[in-house]
């Protein structure tokens, strides 16, 4: 049975995700997390040079597609240019399938949450799970799609059957739920999981310490591994493409930014310096870092290249580039993140 501590963690994370999920914290919580003031913006028109994705040092344009939330609708950022894809003010938490043709997200309703898949065409759109159709008293979450990287099913978040949210798997079809992972109720549950490239590591954000950290469990049935000890706390932890590295946040006092290390957890190397970054996820083709920051009115998507060598031979931390700026006042959501694809 978990300890007082941990019921007392426990029940102030829950509190957290739950305000997220009715749409009455995610603000709070990515200002919060970032220091950032969030006011209404109207979307600006960037440079010729920063739509395209091409800074005005003469960087290589952007390759690929990101998706992001704003006003709790699915857009799309590509070649400088957005496209919204959902209208219906209840779609967040996108991920993107590995061929890039089919679009994971959560659907929240009154006192639930569902996901849902959609084609990235948006020709069809289907449900896998029914949270939101149960009776008021058995409603349930589901947060968190993500593609296992064969693209044959899905992970998740869920509580069913539990306290905090713990880890589920799903077939497209919406049949054989399971859990896949699960700790001791109280303790504060898991989040942001994803599985490695090789299928062999299941990557989350532990709560079961006073602070979040970054750990992996062997999969299918253990041991657990810690990657990261932050006195401030680590989270969002995101694969490179090849299965090598790993991009977190990390927070330090009052300040969070993007962080990357190796699978073991060594060679932690910072990628962004502005104090104001969450929510890493990797280019299709491993170099560089898409992240949601500060726009100064709001949060924008940010771009950061990763060095060759993020630690040279003699240990210290590679020096990254100058980060770019994607998006000007889209408000982008931190909580629901970003996903790219080729």
């Amino acid at each position: 049975m978990a300890d007082r501590r941990s019921v007392r963690l426990g029940a102030r994370r829950r509190r957290v995700w739950l305000g997220q999920a009715l749409g009455i914290a995610g603000s709070a919580l990515a200002a919060a997390c970032t220091g950032a003031s969030l006011q209404p913006a109207v979307p600006e028109h960037l440079s010729d040079a920063a739509a395209s994705g091409q800074a005005e040092d003469g960087r290589v344009p952007l390759a690929g597609r990101i998706l992001y939330v704003s006003s709790s609708n699915i857009h799309v950022w590509a070649n400088g240019a957005t496209t919204q894809l959902t209208a219906d003010g209840a779609s967040r938490q996108p991920s993107w399938s590995p061929d890039g043709h089919l679009i994971a997200h959560i659907k929240v309703q009154n006192s639930s949450s569902d996901i849902w898949v959609m084609e990235a065409a948006g020709a069809k759109l289907w449900r896998l799970t029914y949270y939101g159709q149960q009776p008021i008293e058995r409603r349930r979450w589901a947060f968190r799609p993500r593609y296992w990287p064969t693209g044959n099913k899905l992970l998740f978040l869920s509580d069913e059957g539990t306290y905090d949210l713990m880890v589920w798997q799903l077939g497209l079809d919406g049949q054989r739920g399971s859990p896949l992972l699960r700790v001791p109720d109280g303790e504060g549950g898991l989040d942001h999981p994803s599985v490695s490239p090789d299928e062999r590591r299941l990557l989350v954000t532990s709560y079961r310490e006073e602070r979040p950290q970054v750990w992996t469990w062997a999969l299918p049935s253990g041991p657990w591994q810690q990657l990261t000890h932050a006195p401030g706390g680590a989270y969002d932890p995101a694969w490179s493409p090849d299965g090598t590295h790993i991009a977190y946040t990390q927070r330090q006092a009052d300040k969070h930014d993007i962080w990357v290390m190796r699978v073991d957890g060594s060679g932690t190397t910072p990628l962004t310096t502005s104090g104001r970054a969450r929510a890493p996820c990797w280019s299709p083709a491993g170099d560089a870092v898409a992240y949601i920051g500060d726009g100064g009115a709001g949060f924008d998507i940010w771009s950061a290249p990763v060095p060759p060598a993020l630690v040279t031979a003699d240990g210290a931390s590679a020096v990254a580039a100058e980060p770019r700026q994607l998006t000007r006042g889209a408000s982008v959501d931190a909580v629901s993140g970003l996903s790219w694809t080729g």
